[in-house]
């Protein structure tokens, strides 16, 4: 009976605590932890998890939002340049690496990432309002309009738009 009592009380929990999966941080705290302000804490868990092979678009975008609001555009691109590179079809990395090369100007490499993620399901509304916002910096105007005026046909024709598209159907409106 002590025998017993020992393992369910002692040895138990200590196996418990030392499990691993026990110890993993949850991705969706860590992408709520991006949304309220605390960047390093979003960063410590979503990094390795992005850089693992997480290709959750909600998990992607928060990591590029921690970095972004941190002012960490460098590690940003870098990062994300070489997860695009290592997963080209990875769309929401391939938005994320977009997004963050258009921020800081580097406009082809923008449009190389944006055009691989056009037509993903999940990510390819926001893709193409970010291509568009890409071709308004760079003076192509007129190709902008063509998108935006896309945009919100394919919302017009939609019964169901997801709510996360509506960003990009409200911007596209302006």
């Amino acid at each position: 009976m002590k025998r017993s009592a020992l393992i369910v009380f002692v040895v138990l929990p200590l196996l418990l605590l030392s499990c691993a999966a026990f110890w993993q941080s949850d991705s969706a705290r860590a992408i709520q932890a991006a949304k309220t302000g605390e960047y390093d804490a979003a960063v410590r868990t979503l990094e390795p998890l992005v850089a693992g092979g997480n290709n959750d678009s909600a998990a992607v975008g928060a990591l590029y939002n921690a970095w972004t609001r941190q002012g960490e555009y460098a590690k940003a691109r870098e990062r994300f340049d070489a997860w695009a590179t290592a997963r080209p079809a990875a769309a929401p990395v391939r938005l994320a690496a977009g997004r963050i090369n258009r921020v800081v100007g580097n406009y082809a490499a923008a449009l190389t990432h944006l055009n691989a993620a056009l037509n993903s399901p999940d990510v390819g509304v926001a893709a193409n309002f970010e291509k568009a916002l890409v071709l308004e910096e760079t003076g192509k105007r007129e190709e902008a309009r063509a998108i935006y005026n896309q945009i919100v046909q394919n919302f017009l024709n939609t019964a169901n738009t997801p709510q996360r598209n509506l960003i990009y159907v409200g911007g596209a409106l302006n």
